[in-house]
This record gives structure tokens, C-alpha cells and sequence, in this order.
């Protein structure tokens, strides 16, 4: 269970606080006090996870401060001349473009001002516009972005569990829709 709590740790920078009342990491301990701050998840799902992610990737190097480790939403990439941070905001611009017949276009000019967990004064581009609303897609709820979606609650924040749904949706709409997808 220790990997993958570095692995959450290191690239996400979330603190990770595990229902174990044994937990003696006293950082853990101070980030229990500032709900919001950091993710909480049960022993058994971490197990569950950590097993799934011995499948699928290659997790037994040291990992480093500055690594940049994806999961499998984290590979950037292109469809129809369009960049996509990651394929699930490829999923999603899919999903309501093609199956929902939305009008969606990707964002890199517009943003929201908000203030980060230092107080500092930052810039939030979002995701996309959808029908003219602003949406941002989302892997894990770091602590910025708790931040910008407290701060910012025009923009529709779409989550993990959501594009899981999207993405069963489109392997039965439009079958090969991640062949599509040409990683950068």
C-alpha cells in the first residue's frame, strides 16, 4: 500500500489520508484538520486500487519529486486538429459533441481569477465551452483545484466516476472512438 500512496503523493501532491486508526504520519495528522485539503479513502479501496494498478502499469522504479507519471487519463493528445490534456477530456468533447449533438469548443483563451491554498492570485483556464457554459474536466480533486471550484461555480466540474459513465457510452455509441485519439 506504501507505492501507491507515494505514487498519489508525489504526482498529485495531495496528501492522502487513509481510514486507519493507526496513522501516525504526523502531516496526515495536521492535514485531518483542514477538511478539503487533501483525499480521503478507505484501506480496502487503496488495496483494491493498488493491485489494479500493478496490472496495468510499470510502477517499480523509485519514484522522484519531480516525476511526471500518468495514469491512463494523463496522456495528451490530438483528434481533429484539437490538443487534449488528457483522453478523457478527449471523451468528453466526444461524448457531447457526437452524442449529444452539443456545440463544444476547446478553451485556451478564457479564464476565471481565483486564489490558490496560498492565497496567491491565479489564473483558471478551464476546459472547455459547451453551449457557451465553461467546463473543466477532472482526474483527482487536488487542493487547487478544490480551490477554483469553491471559487468558481459557473464552470461545471465533470469527475472521475462521471467520465467512467461517459467513456461505457461512447464504447457503445461509437465503437473505435479511442483509435481516434493520437497520443502526443
Amino acid at each position: 500500500m506504501k507505492k501507491i500512496k507515494d505514487y498519489i503523493v508525489i504526482t498529485h501532491k495531495v496528501p492522502l489520508i487513509l481510514d486507519d486508526p493507526n496513522q501516525d504520519d504526523e502531516e496526515l495528522k495536521f492535514m485531518k484538520q483542514r477538511p478539503n485539503s487533501s483525499y480521503k479513502v478507505e484501506n480496502k479501496e487503496l488495496d483494491n486500487f493498488e493491485r489494479s494498478f500493478d496490472e496495468v502499469y510499470n510502477f517499480d522504479s523509485e519514484l522522484k519529486g519531480n516525476t511526471a507519471t500518468h495514469g491512463p487519463q494523463g496522456h495528451k493528445g490530438t483528434y481533429d486538429s484539437i490538443k487534449f490534456d488528457s483522453v478523457w477530456e478527449y471523451a468528453y468533447y466526444r461524448w457531447s459533441k457526437e452524442i449529444h449533438g452539443n456545440v463544444i469548443e476547446r478553451n485556451r483563451t478564457e479564464y476565471f481569477i481565483y486564489y490558490d491554498e496560498s492565497n496567491k492570485k491565479r489564473k483558471f483556464f478551464y476546459d472547455f465551452n459547451e453551449n457557451g457554459l465553461p467546463v473543466e474536466v477532472k482526474g483527482i480533486l487536488r487542493p487547487s483545484d478544490a480551490c477554483k471550484q469553491d471559487q468558481c461555480p459557473q464552470v461545471r466540474f465533470v469527475f472521475g466516476e462521471e467520465v467512467k459513465d461517459i467513456m461505457k457510452e461512447l464504447n457503445k455509441k461509437c465503437p473505435g472512438w479511442r483509435n481516434d485519439y493520437i497520443e502526443l
